[in-house]
């Protein structure tokens, strides 16, 4: 059974503020990510439930679990995304850069 999936505001935020950098350096690059997240999303629909936790999660207080994508380029992003099962609803919470800071609790809505 496949699962809703639903980018929220801060992963919202995150995908535009990516999208704004990587159009001014390179249209093409921005492209190339925006179909590598897309693949990405698509996937979560048919396997989010076999992702693994993100290991700080518990200590975290949420039940976050972690897909990577990477672009052709070879840079890994990450999706950090929170399943309800009753609803068979995917939330991506977050998507982080390479480089950026671990997430913490004030990181997350």
């Amino acid at each position: 059974m496949a699962f809703s999936v639903a980018l929220e505001g801060m992963a919202v935020a995150d995908v535009a503020a990516v999208l704004q950098w990587l159009t001014e350096k390179s249209p093409w690059g921005a492209e190339t990510w925006n179909n590598a997240l897309n693949a990405a999303l698509e996937q979560l629909k048919t396997q989010a439930d076999g992702y693994p936790l993100l290991p700080k999660s518990k200590r975290l207080g949420i039940t976050l679990r972690i897909a990577l994508f990477h672009t052709p380029q070879g840079r890994n992003y990450q999706l950090l995304f929170i399943i309800d099962q009753a609803q068979r609803h995917v939330r991506v919470l977050r998507v982080r850069s390479p480089g950026q800071r671990p997430v913490r609790r004030r990181d997350l809505p």
